[in-house]
């Protein structure tokens, strides 16, 4: 390669603007192109999970989630899928 050459990557980049209240948050995603896979990273999984699902609480009630997940020592998500598989168990 030249001195007066710069090595150039082609990249994918995409912004994203999320308006909410009175804050913005702009998320920047870049993506290298390429026909040839790294190998480095995690494998690929059997199952992802690509859908992000959300709700409103009240303060009260996140404070108590909060609560209870630091005092079990686990995530929103993970109290949540429990959550969700006892309902499913004990509900038809």
């Amino acid at each position: 390669m030249k001195q007066d050459e710069e090595e150039q990557f082609p990249m994918d980049v995409k912004f994203t603007l999320i308006k909410r209240g009175t804050f913005d948050k702009i998320c920047i995603e870049l993506s290298e192109r390429s026909n040839v896979m790294a190998g480095h990273g995690r494998p690929p999984v059997e199952n992802p999970k690509t859908v992000k699902v959300g709700f409103r609480v009240s303060e009260a009630e996140r404070d108590r989630l909060l609560a209870y997940c630091d005092k079990m020592k686990l995530t929103q998500s993970q109290v949540l899928k429990e959550a969700l598989e006892l309902f499913y168990k004990t509900k038809p």
